[in-house]
């Protein structure tokens, strides 16, 4: 998410990228969260005075039953709980834009759905990457001025994969025509090539109450969905309009309890509005969904007759070759995997090289 908004009015949640500290300030109180991070982040709860109203991009479509079961990759996978107390704010990616110069995108539920998967990412793998929303909101069908479903986004990049921001960028000062151009076929080739690199899949919540939530948000933070007009009750948190219009995709990624246990506020992020908001904890989501992000194993290519081992580069047509030097390849590979023997190595053995050897590297290390 790319330059920075700060809106000047507390509580306001800070960090140090480098210190892995998270310092969550609120009135009266100061709690302190581990995590690794790379620069300092501000970030303001936006409020009634100054909160800036979304114009929404959700289209809505109920859930089919196989939503449940159908669209996870894995489905253990995503049961794995990744955060246990379920507080994912010290995980958030770099803030980024949804509009440009000539207009909002519409596109909530393609970045929505990258946030998910950023946070997860960082959390597993302690770094962050940046995932193209472009790619992603016009690859799933996203309607100019209206948006899309909740699911879309999700289930074009389970079948379609990734690529990253800096290959499909959305910029201040580009305009809508230029954010609705048709992907080219080298960009879907290079998601289709991150299939390789990345598993991704989604679930479902069955359910919209506290504990269903609770129990979800140690999975992944949640993408739901809400009413596209932000209203403030007395306590200064976003309740429910009572209209019932659900037209906008967000992330919630963290809450707070009140002493009896009961969840006294949501955290979200608005990508659309680029603003973070607090809602009751008596809020009404719908639509609630948990994702799925890994890294694959590398898969090393052997060619058949050759002793060579190869890898291939994560977003290049190219191979990466491995030669001997002060430890073996194989010894260095059988290592990383805890196997004993060359044969238990994820490997394929080809005919030829699928693509050209473009990088060299010797195993071998100087003190």
């Amino acid at each position: 998410m790319g330059s920075q908004t700060s809106i000047n009015i507390l509580p306001a949640i800070i960090y140090e990228r480098e210190n892995p500290i998270l310092f969550i300030h609120l009135p009266c109180k100061c709690f302190h969260f581990a995590g690794g991070n790379k620069t300092t982040m501000e970030i303001k709860w936006a409020t009634a005075e100054n909160v800036r109203q979304p114009k929404g991009g959700l289209i809505l479509v109920p859930d089919a039953p196989t939503d449940y079961i159908l669209g996870a990759l894995d489905p253990k996978g995503l049961g794995q709980v990744l955060v246990e107390d379920g507080h994912w704010a010290k995980f958030l990616p770099e803030q980024e834009i949804q509009r440009v110069s000539d207009g909002d995108t519409y596109m909530c539920t393609a970045y929505s759905d990258n946030n998910v998967d950023e946070m997860i990412h960082k959390r597993k793998y302690g770094f962050e990457i940046n995932l193209s929303d472009r790619f992603v909101g016009v690859g799933s069908g996203n309607v100019r001025g209206q948006g899309n479903s909740m699911k879309a986004p999700a289930e074009f990049k389970r079948k379609n994969g990734v690529v990253m921001e800096v290959d499909c960028p959305i910029t201040r000062d580009m305009i809508l025509d230029q954010v609705y151009a048709p992907l080219s076929a080298e960009l879907l080739a290079k998601g289709k090539e991150n299939l390789n690199v990345f598993d991704n899949g989604y679930l479902s919540v069955a359910g919209t109450g506290q504990t269903v939530l609770l129990e979800a948000l140690k999975v992944s933070p949640i993408k739901v969905a809400i009413e596209g007009n932000y209203v403030f009750d007395s306590s200064g948190k976003i309740k429910n309009t009572g209209e019932g219009q659900y037209n906008h995709a967000v992330t919630l990624f963290d809450y707070v309890k009140n002493e009896s246990g009961y969840v006294q506020e949501w955290w979200i992020f608005d990508s659309e509005t680029e603003q973070f908001l607090r809602f009751s904890g008596s809020y009404a989501f719908i639509s609630p969904l948990v994702k799925f992000f890994s890294r694959k194993t590398l898969k090393l290519l052997k060619k058949k007759g050759q002793s060579a081992i190869c890898l291939k580069h994560w977003s290049e047509p190219a191979l990466i070759a491995f030669s001997d030097g002060a430890i073996p390849g194989g010894d260095l590979f059988k290592s990383i995997y805890g196997v004993l023997h060359y044969s238990e190595l994820p490997r394929e053995d080809v005919d030829e090289w699928p693509y050209p050897i473009k990088y060299l590297l010797v195993t071998n290390l100087s003190n």
